[in-house]
Order: C-alpha cells, then sequence, then structure tokens
C-alpha cells in the first residue's frame, strides 16, 4: 500500500520529528565531541563468531540489510531499509525476527507506518492508511487466520499523540498480555554508557530502530484495541488470539530489542550470521 505523496510527507515529517527529538534529548553533554571523531566502535570486533550476541551493525554500505541482531535465546532480528550516500540508515523498511526454534515472523513499514504484520504461525494483520496526518491515522485492517483461512476486514483510528507506554498499558488491560516497550532516552543512556567505544554513527542507526518500534507498538496496539472494540463479544476471545498471532513479531522484538542495545559493533554480517534470510515482503493483495 503506497501513501501519496501529500500522506508520505506528513508521515517522514512526523516519524523524522521523533527521531530528532530522540537524538537531541539524550545526555550528551561533553561526549558528543568524542563521538562525533569517531565512526563506530575503535578496534576490531573482538571474538565475535556465529553465536555471539548484541546488535550488529552491517559494515556493508551497499547492502539493504542494515543490521543485525541476536538475543541471549538464540532469537534473530534482521533490519532492512535504504541508505544516503554516506552509507548510514535513510528508512527501515521491514524488521524479520526468526527464532530458536526455527519459526520466523515480521513487519513491514512504508514512510515510518507499519503497513504488515505477520506472526510466526502466518496469521497477519494488513493495514491501508486512508487518512494520514501528523496527529492521526485512520483506514482499514485486514486481519487474516491462518489456522482457519479466514479474512476479515476492520476500520481502525490511530491516535498518534499516544505513546508507547500508553498504548501497550492499554494492551495489557485488554489482554493480560505485556511486553515491556523501548524507552529512547534509557537506549541511548545504555549506548553512551559504554564509554566512548559506541560513536555518533552507532546511534545514526539504532536510534531510528528503537523510534520505529515504538511506532510499531503505538499503531499495532491501536490496531488490536480497535478490532477487539469492533467484534461481538461472543468471538471476541477467538478473535484475540488471531490478533495476539498477528502481533507475535512485536512482543518478540521488544522484549529483544532492550537486550540487543547493550551491545553493538559494526562488522561483516557474515562474520555473526551462519544463514542471513531475503528481505521479507507482504503477498496479501
Amino acid at each position: 500500500m503506497a501513501l501519496n505523496p501529500f500522506r508520505r510527507g506528513a508521515a517522514r515529517e512526523w516519524f523524522v520529528a521523533l527521531c530528532a527529538y530522540a537524538l537531541l534529548v539524550a545526555p550528551f553533554g561533553c561526549q558528543l565531541q568524542d563521538m562525533l571523531l569517531d565512526n563506530g566502535t575503535q578496534g576490531s570486533p573482538v571474538d565475535l563468531d556465529t553465536t555471539s550476541t548484541g546488535l550488529f551493525l552491517n559494515d556493508d554500505a551497499n547492502s539493504k540489510l542494515l543490521m543485525g541482531g541476536r538475543g541471549g535465546p538464540g532469537h534473530a532480528l534482521f533490519v532492512y531499509g535504504t541508505r544516503d550516500a554516506a552509507g548510514n540508515p535513510r528508512e527501515i523498511e521491514s524488521l524479520q525476527l526468526d527464532t530458536a526454534e526455527g519459526g520466523s515472523a515480521f513487519i513491514i513499514f512504508e514512510d515510518g507506518y507499519p503497513v504488515h504484520a505477520r506472526g510466526l504461525d502466518g496469521s497477519y494483520v494488513n493495514i491501508t492508511y486512508n487518512e494520514v496526518s501528523t496527529k492521526r491515522l485512520a483506514g482499514v485492517v485486514e486481519l487474516y487466520d491462518a489456522s482457519t483461512g479466514t479474512l476479515t476486514t476492520y476500520p481502525v483510528d490511530i491516535d498518534l499523540q499516544q505513546t508507547a507506554a500508553q498504548v501497550s498499558e492499554l494492551i495489557r488491560t485488554l489482554t493480560g498480555e505485556e511486553f515491556v516497550t523501548p524507552d529512547l532516552s534509557l537506549a541511548e543512556a545504555k549506548l553512551l554508557g559504554q564509554s566512548r567505544l559506541i560513536g555518533l554513527r552507532a546511534l545514526l542507526f539504532a536510534v531510528p530502530l528503537v523510534a520505529l518500534v515504538g511506532v510499531a507498538v503505538v499503531v499495532l496496539g491501536q490496531v488490536l484495541a480497535a478490532v477487539l472494540e469492533f467484534v461481538a463479544e461472543t468471538i471476541k476471545a477467538t478473535i484475540q488470539v488471531t490478533l495476539l498471532a498477528a502481533l507475535s513479531p512485536l512482543y518478540i522484538l521488544t522484549d529483544l530489542l532492550n537486550d540487543l542495545l547493550i551491545t553493538i559493533e559494526f562488522v561483516p554480517m557474515t562474520a555473526v550470521f551462519e544463514f542471513i534470510p531475503s528481505e521479507p515482503f507482504s503477498d496479501a493483495t
């Protein structure tokens, strides 16, 4: 689903402002000068192999694979998108999660908004936005239940002034499920807390990722709430199971990301991953 030029401009204006704010509020202080002199981690990665954990920034400036990550349980994250002329991330287009058990799930974004989320069982949420502004989104959601093969549609209206923490609490109240949403200031503090080893360029990779996950929580969380509010009580429990299955990548991602931000390296992806999946795509019609 492509946004028209006006809506694309509103989307980018909102997301760029979010990332810019995240960078400016970080407690850089006198560390900023040190980071500006550093392109990333100082020296070569030490003792990295295909079992290493952390967030790994792809040193191939021509690759659409921007970052990869691996958590303690063995779950892997792959971040795809476009780059600017300097090789820094310009726009994140998709996030793929491969579990230690061999499952795969992903979220696809257009202009900073999630448009497709597919869970580990194949259930998915596909969103078509009819109205886009810096304050709200309105559109139609297709919910596919992989267990029955049924596809249903629902109207949604999303308030972009809600915070990820507020929406996370709403999801917990509605479903009993909860996750730790990524905190931009906390993430930056973790990065800066690693002394001067993390440079400004690393922040230019990591901060948009954290911000984008926050966007996904705000949008997909309200999608879940809107659908549950729309359906009849008699089928609400069944629909909730399908929604949680479709949004499983969001739950895995928020848990994984909070751990991955502890360790960041610029490395060749083949140094830390035996297998790198192709960029995910939506085959929803």
